[in-house]
């Protein structure tokens, strides 16, 4: 039985996925997880391993982890219509990172003033068996957090 601990990707408070009342990540359709509301602009590497996937608006990136296990950490909720300015990403697909290196920043400042919902969906839509996943904190947190713990 391996265990991966997956570390916070922003600071600031999590809490169970639900909280989002996003349907798509409240009803894990794109995996478990939790999300985070976050209390600073930069976006850090939540495991080690390898960004497989980033979208070109910046607002989403995925990791894949050095067992394998993939993490998708998606700043804000409908951020799919936001405009690139938002999002400023300093790695690209396929480079190698430690937990808790800096993988860019966002504008969080205009993105609550332009009343944006900020709330960030961390998921695990790795689809191993027997796969669990276990919220270790809710509440204030930072980069140095175990968030999470995947038990396969």
């Amino acid at each position: 039985m391996k265990k991966i601990k997956i570390y916070a990707p922003v600071d600031g408070v999590v809490r169970k996925l639900s909280y989002g009342k996003d349907a798509i990540f409240s009803k894990k359709i794109l995996g478990d997880g939790c999300v985070i509301i976050p209390t600073d602009n930069k976006i850090y590497a939540p495991v080690t391993g390898k960004i497989g996937a980033m979208v070109d608006t910046g607002h989403a990136v995925g990791f894949i982890s050095e067992d394998g296990v993939e993490v998708l950490v998606h700043i804000g909720m409908d951020t799919v219509n936001y405009e690139k300015d938002y999002f400023h990403l300093e790695k690209k697909v396929g480079d190698y990172v430690q937990a808790g290196d800096v993988i860019g920043h966002f504008d969080l400042k205009t993105l609550i003033y332009d009343e944006r919902n900020v709330k960030t969906p961390v998921v695990i839509p790795t689809k191993k068996d027997k796969i669990k996943i276990n919220l270790l904190k809710e509440g204030p947190i930072d980069l140095e957090t175990e968030i999470m713990e995947i038990v396969f």
